[in-house]
């Protein structure tokens, strides 16, 4: 009898560990990251447990239920082409038909789908949902667009979502909720890292020999949030602090070049997640958000705001430029901005 609940016990465990390992990571990370970012030229990994409020996240953006053991520890792959980040690769796993389906997703920054390939499929309509008249429908989609192909319980494919036979429409269902799943949890587990890569690439892309960021901490310090709440109030001027980051960008020598901030604004019913780089005189250099800009007319307010320095700010009056002084603002707080004579 004893021996029997050995094996039993040894089984149980054997079979958690294969469960565990397939909504994880990889099976052949140097294959299939070079597969998928074919440009990379190595790659890191970033391990993170989705936690219980990660978890609720992600159920509350889903249109049907998490299994309870969905979510755990996983890995989110990063690609890259010496230190230039290409996007990011996160593999998931979904009960299908015929067994577990795993799909390894290759996305860009802003967790657009640039490409993706089955890990684990045993379905016979697998080529189906590889044909490219598929492809060209999912590559580009993020997750409003991969949750609009669906109907609202989730459990069906809308009209004319995708080209598939009605005898593929159950795997094209699962490769669905398999990407969304994927996108809401690397955003509720990784979106620090997410910040921090975003700020890289912008600060590649717009200053010369940028090549590393230093984070400055405590950002929001006691003294810094009295002199915001002095200057903008209490209720600011739609800069969310509690979720603002900043970063130093460093060149290859270690030398100062201009400064990164990321942070999520928010007024009435617009909500957008900006990063801005700024150079050493607190110029502001670009502005990006991520995904979409809720308006084109938001969008066009903030690019005004490019080129701007503090002293352009001193007549401020809309919500935008309000913002946009708030940030410079706060690294003019810290000291952080080279005054010219």
């Amino acid at each position: 009898m004893n021996r029997i609940v050995s094996l039993i016990l040894l089984a149980a465990v054997l079979c958690g560990s294969v469960h565990a390992q397939a909504f994880c990571a990889l099976r052949d990370p140097n294959r299939q990251i070079y597969r998928l970012f074919p440009k990379a030229t190595s790659y890191r990994s970033v391990v993170r447990t989705v936690g219980k409020d990660a978890r609720r996240e992600v159920g509350a953006r889903l249109p049907f239920n998490l299994h309870f053991n969905e979510l755990g520890r996983h890995t989110l792959y990063v690609p890259m082409r010496g230190d230039e980040v290409l996007g990011l690769v996160h593999v998931r796993s979904e009960a299908g038909r015929w067994g577990l389906v795993e799909v390894a997703w290759g996305f860009d920054l802003d967790l657009n789908v640039l490409s993706y390939e089955f890990q684990r499929c045993r379905d016979r309509e697998r080529e189906a949902l590889e044909a490219i008249e598929v492809r060209n429908k999912l590559v580009g989609a993020d997750f409003e667009a991969l949750r609009g192909m669906l109907v609202k319980d989730g459990d069906k494919l809308a009209p004319g979502a995708l080209p598939v036979d009605p005898s593929a429409a159950d795997l094209a269902v699962t490769v669905l909720r398999n990407g969304l799943k994927t996108i809401a949890a690397t955003e509720a587990a990784w979106m620090d890292d997410l910040s921090a890569l975003r700020a890289q690439a912008l600060a590649r892309s717009l200053i010369p020999g940028a090549r590393s960021l230093q984070p400055i901490t405590p950002l929001h310090d006691k003294d810094t949030v009295a002199l915001l709440e002095a200057r903008f109030g209490a209720a600011g001027t739609g800069i969310q602090r509690g979720s603002t980051a900043s970063w130093q960008i460093l060149g290859k020598s270690g030398q100062p070049l201009g400064f990164v901030i990321t942070t999520a604004w928010r007024l009435d019913e617009m909500t957008v997640d900006l990063t801005c780089a700024v150079d050493r005189q607190g110029k502001i250099l670009g502005l990006r958000a991520s995904g979409d800009w809720p308006t084109k007319e938001l969008e066009r307010l903030f690019m005004k705001q490019v080129g701007k320095a503090p002293e352009d700010f001193e007549t401020c009056a809309t919500p935008v430029e309000l913002a946009a002084c708030e940030l410079l603002t706060t690294l003019e707080a810290h000291d952080l901005l080279k005054r010219e004579d």
